[in-house]
């Protein structure tokens, strides 16, 4: 029964081409979160020094 178990969590695993897929949008959502973050802090700081 133990060996079921074990083939039965392996086959749910993804291979390494869908967790790269994966980890490359989350990594790509997050560096176009910090861009726009920081898009919209320059923007606020040149209204800031332009008062």
């Amino acid at each position: 029964m133990s060996l079921y178990i074990l083939s039965g969590a392996c086959a749910e695993e993804p291979d390494f081409d869908t967790r790269y897929e994966e980890a490359e949008k989350e990594i790509s959502a997050k560096a176009e979160a910090i861009d726009a973050e920081l898009a919209g802090d320059s923007e606020e700081a040149k209204g800031e020094t332009e008062r």
